[in-house]
């Protein structure tokens, strides 16, 4: 899999490519592709375009960032429940 594999499944305006370009080869070619196609299968009529893309990515961040602070909070209640048993 390579960028233009990416690049055909969507639709891309001219000031977004550098964007793109960074997060491709950041956070993966294979794991952009799988997100169009997830979200493709919600759209009938037209590409996906990549702010969708992007957006959902960042979604998938806040939702890990709100997690893993819950998360840690447990594992320090946890932590001191058996420390102070």
């Amino acid at each position: 899999m390579d960028k233009n594999d990416f690049y055909n499944l969507i639709d891309i305006e001219d000031d977004e490519i550098p964007s793109a370009e960074y997060y491709l080869e950041h956070r993966g070619i294979a794991e952009h592709i799988r997100v169009a196609n997830y979200l493709q299968s919600f759209i009938v009529n037209r590409k996906v375009r990549y702010c969708e893309v992007a957006t959902a990515f960042r979604y998938d961040k806040r939702i890990r960032r709100i997690l893993y602070k819950y998360l840690g909070y447990l594992e320090e209640n946890i932590r001191a429940y058996i420390s102070n048993n």
